[in-house]
């Protein structure tokens, strides 16, 4: 069966979605209402450019683990975590 999102997302919403950099405010309202115990690990699904898990990052959490089914969304936030100097574990 072919997956429709993972061609959409692999081609012509790639760059919109991989450069994005900032949070929507519901995104960010919820990750600092809930995410509060810095210790516990964190795994993003479908995470696309990194941006949710840097956030993350930067509220304090280290143990950090991210995939997504678009290996060209990976490998864009490898590049942007060894810029950043990151500690994400990024994954397909």
């Amino acid at each position: 069966m072919e997956n429709l999102n993972k061609e959409l997302y692999s081609n012509q919403l790639f760059h919109e979605w991989a450069n994005k950099e900032h949070l929507f405010s519901p995104e960010e309202y919820l990750l600092t209402k809930y995410l509060k115990d810095t210790t516990k690990r964190v795994v993003e699904a479908g995470t696309g450019g990194g941006r949710i898990i840097f956030f993350a990052e930067n509220m304090g959490f280290t143990n950090l683990e991210a995939f997504d089914f678009v290996p060209q969304f990976i490998a864009h936030a490898k590049l942007l975590a060894t810029r950043k100097h990151s500690c994400v574990r990024f994954t397909v």
